[in-house]
């Protein structure tokens, strides 16, 4: 066991680690609030990485296990987000939504209306109705 604390700025650990935990039912990751755990497969073998914090302080707690201990705790910074240049990263104040508008920025209208033309025409819907056989009468068990 490898026991380290990393300091972790203002970096919202919450934020950087929630997407690894997005399947609910994922036995190998566990969110909760101030702590994170996730074992996984590493190059030298089955590891655990856990890291515990207070967002009120600007560092984390990061304990490593198992054959990849190394290996992990090698990368926690990486895995923090503590490793990341963001002197460049300028979020806009007030991001707009995506609406229709902007998905389809750089496709003319001709080919929008041409578009919309195929998926409402009569030739399509009828294209697109299955006939199902009706069965009636009542289930016997």
């Amino acid at each position: 066991m490898r026991e380290t604390s990393l300091e972790t700025g203002e970096v919202d650990l919450g934020l950087v680690l929630a997407p690894l935990a997005m399947l609910p039912g994922d036995p190998t990751v566990r969110l909760a609030s101030g702590r994170f755990v996730r074992s996984t497969l590493t190059p030298e073998g089955p590891g655990t990485i856990a890291v515990a914090w207070d967002s009120t302080a600007a560092s984390a707690r990061v304990r490593t296990t198992g054959p990849g201990e190394e290996w992990l705790a090698r990368r926690a910074s990486a895995l923090l987000g503590v490793a990341d240049d963001a002197s460049g990263f300028a979020p806009d104040a007030d991001p707009r939504p995506l609406s229709a508008g902007t998905r389809d920025e750089g496709v003319d209208s001709a080919s929008r209306q041409e578009d919309a033309d195929l998926r409402h025409s009569p030739a399509r819907r009828r294209s697109h109705v299955h006939h199902r056989p009706r069965v009636r009468g009542v289930l016997r068990r």
